[in-house]
């Protein structure tokens, strides 16, 4: 073997060990695809497969080649399916003002997500008439009064003909208990003690009287077995008179409270 070509071999060896090395000890990365057609970034491995491109030298350059070689609409993890939009509607003000507005948003996701029953915090019924004659038809209205004898004993803030008036347009009326202020309240009022029930309402209110209310009506229709607790519903609420919130719920029941979900925001005040 003459010098010449031994130092050619030499060479070819020692370029190749460098090449080797580096790649070996400097972090690379690659694209790689799943089974599922998921698209991922990963450090390059020696046993690491399903590569569509890389290795690269830096994460950015294969986060650029992932874009070009996985296109969102191929990604399922960036695919419209994994999330949806609707529209929120957020009140300047709390209170009666915004009831028209509350109404119609309620009728419109009702029909786009096929509910059939609206629970409604009616304290005289004047909301729950005017929620029939906005609502659809097949949508069972269940509006939900004061107990008795939360302004003074024995006094129904709602008056009789008004309930027999509700009950013959279909509305079905519930009065009970309120979930966060029964026994509790009692204990408060007479011994100066917050119980539970009370500060779940106070937390609850940190998104609004109307919120605290409507989570309120979900628990105390099902504990009633006017709504299912596998079913959702919209339940609607106030602050003071009328309504100016809005959401869907699955219900509970109020031994399970913390099974209750609150699954979609439909309107709100934003100030309160």
């Amino acid at each position: 073997m003459t010098i010449k070509r031994f130092m050619v071999q030499f060479l070819v060896v020692f370029y190749a060990f460098i090449w080797f090395s580096t790649f070996a000890t400097a972090e690379s990365w690659v694209v790689i695809k799943d089974k599922q057609g998921v698209c991922e970034v990963v450090a390059a491995q020696q046993k690491t497969t399903g590569i569509i491109a890389g290795p690269f030298k830096t994460r950015e350059e294969a986060k650029n080649a992932q874009n070009k070689e996985c296109p969102m609409e191929e990604n399922p993890t960036k695919t419209p399916n994994s999330y949806y939009e609707t529209p929120v509607i957020y009140f300047n003000e709390p209170g009666p003002r915004n009831t028209g507005q509350v109404l119609e948003c309620v009728r419109r996701r009702a029909k786009e997500l096929n509910i059939k029953a609206v629970l409604l915090a009616s304290v005289s019924g004047a909301t729950a008439l005017k929620a029939r004659q906005v609502l659809d038809p097949e949508i069972h209205i269940i509006a939900v009064s004061h107990v008795t004898g939360f302004v003074k004993p024995n006094h129904q803030e709602m008056p009789p003909e008004v309930r027999q008036e509700l009950i013959s347009k279909g509305i079905s009326v519930l009065t009970a208990q309120h979930a966060f202020g029964g026994v509790g309240r009692g204990i408060r009022k007479q011994l100066g003690a917050y119980q539970v029930d009370e500060i779940i309402a106070y937390t609850l209110r940190l998104f609004g009287q109307g919120t605290k209310v409507a989570i309120e009506l979900a628990l105390m229709a099902a504990d009633a077995g006017l709504v299912r607790t596998d079913e959702d519903i919209i339940s609607v609420a106030g602050t003071g008179k009328g309504v100016d919130t809005a959401l869907v719920i699955q219900p509970a029941n109020s031994a399970d409270l913390l099974k209750l979900k609150v699954k979609e925001v439909i309107c709100k005040p934003s100030s309160f």
